[in-house]
């Protein structure tokens, strides 16, 4: 249950959209630029939450993304599952191969309960409820 950059950057994205968030698309450099994530890196993820349904992007003058629901609709754990898979929920927190509720290494007793807990607040923490605590 180690998150990768990828899932950092676009749920880092996702947050600095919803906070942007109007009737008129957002260019991907303006996030880049804002985020510091990398553009050329930005614009591959930008493809895979197309294809997932959260987003949805124009290209040209005038273009840019916007999200395909309100993102008080769209969960962290939607976003991650998107770019890292269903796996990135169900391996060991620290990364140790084996460790995937079947043949559990010898912390999964007690960080196992903490993966759920942050499993849960994933599942209920929306891409609205954090942008607006970045207001």
């Amino acid at each position: 249950m180690i998150y990768s950059t990828s899932s950092k950057y676009a749920v880092m994205a996702l947050i600095e959209l919803a906070v942007r968030q109007n009737n008129s698309p957002v260019q991907i450099k303006e996030i880049s630029n804002s985020t510091g994530i990398p553009y050329h890196f930005l614009a591959k993820l930008v493809q895979t939450l197309v294809k997932a349904g959260i987003l949805s992007s124009t290209k040209g003058r005038g273009g840019g993304l916007w999200f395909v629901r309100s993102p008080s609709q769209i969960t962290i754990a939607e976003v991650v599952k998107a770019i890292d898979g269903q796996q990135a929920f169900q391996s060991c927190i620290f990364g140790l191969q084996g460790c995937d509720g079947t043949k559990n290494c010898p912390m999964h007793s007690i960080w196992g309960p903490i993966r759920e807990e942050v499993i849960n607040f994933l599942e209920n923490t929306t891409l609205a409820d954090l942008a607006e605590k970045m207001r």
